[in-house]
């Protein structure tokens, strides 16, 4: 009955493509060819079992058409291959004839009986083996054709974190297969989520609609996870109410990216700062986000317009981190800042910001925040605030950094623009601003523009 579930109608996106990886398994590489459309960050696991019959779950954040195939591997990568251990292998997933719509839940289960099933469409073990250990292990998602993987996630819960490239490995470690961020399409259980080191079993607990881009953030948020030693879980199929907004940027020069950018002079780079503090919190999904350091920058988003009243609930949302370049310590002061201005109709941008966020106030303090939903400045357009953490050091735990900026917009209002500047004055602090985001609700119920 799986797959008589209830889904709205598909709409396949514009495929995004990654420079193709040579070498691997011939079993592998070569099962039947997909279409092989998929980007990073389009699956993301959303629980694991290495207790009972072994399985997993997964959540498309792409529409994914009938005719794509998803494959799934406990093998570790490294040296630029899969790893050749036998005890490891392979599946190949299908999806139903009316694919996948964003926001559906998959539940692959009977992994350690070699008898791989799952809810909704098909899925086969093409290379034997695959079985989740509780001393460990990896799932990684790709994609594949005649020139190698396309990865899509990875989740790993081996040890602390994942193998460094040069060291030694077994069939329980993996590096980060190429194509994805450490934090963000590349998630250790232990080191970005919180779980105990070898965990046996995990789940997302929280939080099914909203953004695609909010969805993938809250997926890597290890505060809407738990764990056990003492599985299996009962993973939930529930599927997630994923929206479009009416105007986005994520500054991946991809088809999701509506909202047009007028000017840039920030550095619009794919470092998650991976070394620095807090560790790779300079990108909050896809590959990329626009940095600030050591000096000012400006980002202007042109005019988006609508039919006056058509909707309600108007808003536009950024979300800011604020790291350090260093390990452990620096983050930004009291003389940086972002300031956010906000435009509706024909109106010049004001000469205060609609909101200020800097640094604390106390002489030599630092401080730094990784993106975070909790962390919410919002104010209606034309009222000025401004935030800033009551202390230094690391203000994840505070939640008073201010991640979420949020101006509200008049019913009114048929048309906005957006001005961001930032400016830090040291080398070692870094402001990043990462999916801008308008959204509203149609009159008569409608959230933004669902799928």
């Amino acid at each position: 009955m799986s797959d008589l579930r209830l889904r709205p109608v598909l709409n396949t996106p514009a495929a995004l493509l990654l420079a193709a990886l040579a070498a691997g398994l011939p079993a592998l590489l070569n099962p039947p060819p997909g279409a092989a459309a998929l980007a990073p960050g389009d699956v993301y696991i959303t629980g694991f079992n290495a207790d009972g019959s072994d399985g997993f779950a997964f959540m498309a954040l792409a529409d994914i058409p009938a005719a794509e195939t998803l494959l799934f591997t406990d093998r570790g990568w490294s040296n630029n291959t899969f790893w050749t251990q036998t005890s490891e292998g392979a599946l190949r997933y299908r999806p139903p004839a009316s694919g996948l719509p964003a926001g559906t839940v998959v539940v692959v289960s009977n992994l350690s009986a070699g008898t791989a099933a799952c809810d909704l469409g098909a899925v086969e073990e093409y290379d034997a083996g695959f079985n989740l250990s509780a001393s460990g292990d990896q799932i990684l998602a790709y994609q594949t054709n005649a020139a190698g993987p396309r990865f899509l996630f990875a989740l790993s819960t081996c040890s602390t974190a994942w193998q460094e490239p040069g060291t030694p490995i077994g069939s329980n470690a993996s590096e980060i297969p190429p194509g994805l961020l450490r934090g963000v399409q590349a998630v250790h259980a232990a080191a970005h989520l919180g779980a105990p080191a070898n965990s046996d079993c995990g789940r997302y607990t929280n939080g099914l609609c909203g953004l695609p881009a909010d969805m993938r953030a809250r997926l890597r948020n290890g505060a809407l996870w738990t764990f056990t030693e003492d599985g299996p879980y009962t993973l939930s199929s529930a599927d997630a109410v994923l929206a479009e907004p009416l105007a986005f940027q994520g500054f991946e020069n991809g088809a999701a990216d509506t909202w047009t950018i007028e000017s840039c002079t920030g550095n619009v780079t794919n470092d998650p700062g991976a070394t620095g503090s807090p560790p790779g919190a300079r990108i909050r999904t896809g590959q990329t986000s626009c940095q600030t350091c050591n000096g000012s920058t400006e980002l202007i988003l042109g005019a988006v317009s609508w039919r006056r009243g058509a909707y309600r609930d108007l808003a536009v949302t950024l979300h800011v981190s604020a790291a350090s370049t260093l390990s452990g310590s620096g983050g930004v002061d009291q003389n940086d800042y972002v300031k956010v201005f906000v435009a509706t109709g024909n109106a010049a941008f004001a000469a205060t910001p609609d909101i200020m966020l800097g640094g604390p106030l106390s002489p030599s303090s630092n401080a730094r925040w990784r993106y975070h939903e909790a962390a919410a400045v919002t104010t209606a357009l034309g009222h000025a605030v401004t935030n800033r953490p009551a202390a230094g050091g690391n203000r994840d735990g505070a939640g008073d950094g201010g991640s979420t900026l949020r101006v509200i917009l008049p019913r009114a209002a048929s048309s906005v623009t957006v001005r961001v500047t930032c400016g830090t004055d040291q080398p070692e602090e870094v402001w990043s601003i990462d999916d801008v985001s308008l959204t509203g609700t149609l009159q008569g119920g409608s959230i933004f523009w669902i799928r």
